[in-house]
């Protein structure tokens, strides 16, 4: 009898409605290619990584991963997925639209469950100190790679939760319905690539030289480096982040975060966004409307930076490296250490010089580095004795 209730106990865990940790296999395909093919994907509510494919081929590998959801709500999601797959010559065309957005992580509460965040010192203590300080590149790269896929059990750490009302508690795992995506994409290094993406997340796990065409709107591209100069980004209403760019085009629209480690041979077209960059390298060209910059390093050799912009606000970081900076311009503010600088409006629009830094006589000159900025606010880091 004993034995038979535990058969019966075992059974009743097999056939529960409550699925933990089931992986599900949404589709796979895979593809011959050839240097002449082009990937296209136009993808929605999507989660993506693509990385380098060894044999030749691309592979289409989506999985998705669920605990404590049930086996009816398990089969809504699958069924609100729809892929589609062609090949017409050299052009492999991946469709994939979900009815649900679908994050790299997605987690949810039971009813009547209230989320308290609970901020580690670390946290306290920089809402307390607002000073600005400058990022090296490497601490910014390390922050770009920090923002992959994090431990839950780690993040629900920084967590507790009030049910009905009641005291904070820790939260319990089973009360959390957890859904991960698999979504790989595998594509030789000679394989152009062209996306087109809707509220989709999109990374590039290696460095990328073949040709890249990406039109994303709201989500969040993250790649390693970026080299083709042939390449065409523009991203908007969505986080951007890479390690290095080089040699392309980037358009910028409402882009809440955009970090980049390095860059160089790049021009950057930017509108309402948020832009850190660790280290400017040779000849870089920025055009802005009502953006926020920060750019915290240069190259020794960065030989020509040139940025123009409207509404701009710039967080410029001084230098031990010799070069030549000029700001022209009208009606901007500037902050220099405690000093604040007022070059008011022109009533003939012209504008004038309004700052300048000259290179050391007795160093090599890294280069110049030209402003022109109407109607903005531009913050000179003073370089301290320590840096």
């Amino acid at each position: 009898m004993k034995h038979l209730r535990y058969k019966i106990l075992i059974l009743f865990i097999l056939v529960s409605t409550t699925i933990i940790a089931q992986k599900q296999v949404v589709y796979q395909k895979s593809y011959d290619v050839n240097k002449n093919s082009t990937l296209n994907l136009d993808i929605t509510n999507t989660t993506v990584g693509i990385e380098h494919s060894t044999d030749g081929k691309i592979h289409f590998d989506y999985g998705l991963e669920f605990e404590n959801y049930s086996k009816k709500e398990i089969k809504k999601i699958i069924d609100g997925i729809n892929i589609k797959t062609t090949q017409i010559g050299d052009y492999i065309n991946l469709e994939v639209n979900s009815d649900t957005k679908i994050n790299r992580v997605d987690y949810s509460f039971k009813e009547n469950i209230t989320l308290v965040y609970k901020p580690d010192s670390t946290e306290i203590n920089k809402k307390i100190d607002k000073k600005e300080y400058r990022k090296s590149k490497d601490s910014l790269l390390r922050e770009i790679r920090s923002l992959g896929m994090s431990d839950l059990k780690k993040f629900f750490k920084r967590f507790s939760t009030k049910y009905n009302g009641n005291k904070e508690k820790k939260i319990n795992t089973s009360d959390v319905k957890i859904k991960i995506s698999r979504f790989s994409i595998k594509v030789p290094p000679n394989v152009n690539i062209k996306i087109n993406g809707n509220s989709s997340q999109i990374t590039f796990l290696n460095d990328v030289d073949s040709e890249v065409n990406i039109n994303l709107d709201r989500g969040f591209l993250r790649a390693k480096s970026l080299t083709n100069s042939l390449n065409q980004i523009n991203v908007k209403n969505a986080v951007f982040e890479a390690e290095k760019i080089t040699g392309t085009k980037y358009t910028l629209n409402n882009v809440s975060k955009c970090l980049i480690g390095e860059m160089s041979n790049t021009l950057l077209k930017t509108e309402v966004s948020r832009i850190e960059i660790g280290e400017v390298q040779q000849n870089v060209e920025f055009n802005d409307f009502n953006s926020e910059y920060f750019f915290y390093n240069y190259a020794p050799n960065f030989n020509k930076v040139s940025f123009i912009g409207q509404y701009s606000k710039v967080h410029f970081h001084e230098s031990l490296l010799s070069y030549t900076l000029k700001v022209f311009g009208n009606n901007t503010v500037f902050h220099m250490g405690d000093k604040e600088l007022k070059f008011g409006p022109k009533k003939d629009g012209l504008k004038s010089l309004m700052l300048e830094i000259k290179k050391q006589p007795e160093k090599k000159s890294s280069g110049n580095i030209d402003f022109d900025i109407v109607n903005g606010i531009m913050y000179v880091n003073i370089l301290k004795d320590n840096e």
